[in-house]
């Protein structure tokens, strides 16, 4: 039997370190679960956006549809108004309303009139008065919505409203209008809007092509005037 050497016995003593390894599985497992919570919170992330944005197109629905009812009653119940006169009166337009017309004629070269009136509600009226009576004019608008009226109203409330038409007098056509109302609301009076202020523009006759049966907004060099409301 061969005997150890001293040497052999104290390496046979020495314990051999034990390394612990750790599960190769184990930190994969939780780098999944933290993808798997990424993607759901984008997600959730996505989804909350994607209702944002359809709550505001709806809201946005709704505003442009109130503008246009707001613009097509008004609208109606003004040129009646004016024209017979029953019910109408200083009232209807705020103390510091502006009020300008432009009387378009065309010949070899466009020519136009202005008469404005500045801050002056009761004068606006006046003037609006007068003319219907002096000319012993019909306005007879296009109340085809979206055609012949539109309107907007911004988030404080203020409405802009555009209508377009003829011109009678005694049966006879003598030319087409447009007019843009800045309406506001009056809280002394129920919250029932007023006039702020207002461009009428008349064209003679001549300005009307023989293929429309209606004076249309899209005809309008005022239509840009109300679009800047849609810029708030």
């Amino acid at each position: 039997m061969t005997q150890k050497t001293p040497l052999e016995e104290k390496h046979k003593n020495v314990q051999k370190p034990v390394i612990i390894l750790e599960k190769p599985t184990s930190r994969a497992a939780s780098t999944s679960k933290q993808i798997v919570a990424l993607n759901n919170s984008i997600d959730e992330s996505e989804e909350e956006e994607a209702m944002e944005y359809e709550e505001s197109i709806s809201l946005r629905r709704q505003e442009l549809q109130t503008g246009q009812l707001l613009a097509e009653q008004f609208t109606k119940w003004f040129y009646e108004n004016l024209n017979d006169l029953s019910d109408f009166g200083p009232h209807h337009f705020w103390p510091h309303c502006s009020f300008r017309i432009e009387y378009l004629r065309n010949s070899i070269v466009e020519s136009k009139n202005v008469k404005e009136i500045v801050h002056d509600g009761p004068k606006c009226f006046t003037e609006l008065c007068e003319l219907r009576n002096s000319q012993q004019i019909f306005f007879n608008p296009n109340l085809i919505p979206g055609v012949g009226v539109r309107g907007k109203i911004n988030p404080h409330g203020l409405a802009q409203v555009i209508a377009c038409g003829t011109v009678l007098k005694s049966g006879d056509v003598l030319g087409i209008f447009e007019q843009v109302f800045g309406l506001m609301m009056d809280p002394d009076a129920g919250n029932n809007y007023k006039i702020k202020y207002s461009m009428l523009r008349l064209r003679e006759g001549n300005y009307i092509m023989k293929t429309k049966d209606h004076a249309s907004i899209c005809d309008s060099s005022l239509v840009g005037v109300i679009e800047e409301v849609d810029d708030d």
